[in-house]
């Protein structure tokens, strides 16, 4: 029993903790609808495969989504990628997942980040990242 009030306090301590946390995740600033982003190395053989894994789920929602390819390289992101990524409000999510790539971060039309996907998924997993992007 003496570690009842222990425990109590672990878990209240738990979610005083998760709410300050989702109070101050990082958003997506830019985004006019739920945004699909790709971080891939251009030479790397599994990005190839994710990019396969992807295209028909991209196919299919590509009326209500939007698409996003990031390229990094051996030294990090591309000049290009990190215009882009600034101007979507995503330079975090692209800092964070450059050395971890492929990495696809589903984005709410909020500019939630709803699902982080690293390394090669099956075009399901795509595709429920989507649908849980979709949500209200």
């Amino acid at each position: 029993m003496r570690c009842l009030p222990a425990l109590l306090s672990i878990i209240l301590f738990s979610q005083v903790n998760l709410a300050a946390f989702a109070a101050n995740e990082p958003k997506a600033t830019n985004l006019d609808r739920p945004t699909m982003i790709l971080v891939e190395n251009l030479d790397c053989p599994v990005c190839k495969e994710v990019r396969v894994n992807i295209a028909p789920v991209v196919e299919k929602y590509k009326s209500k989504i939007n698409y996003i390819r990031l390229a990094v390289d051996d030294n990090g992101a591309t000049a290009e990628a990190q215009k882009k990524a600034k101007e979507l409000g995503v330079d975090w999510f692209l800092t964070d997942s450059a050395a971890t790539y492929p990495c696809v971060g589903a984005f709410s039309k909020k500019g939630r980040l709803v699902r982080e996907l690293v390394g090669l998924r099956q075009a399901t997993d795509y595709d429920n990242a989507v649908q849980k992007m979709l949500k209200p």
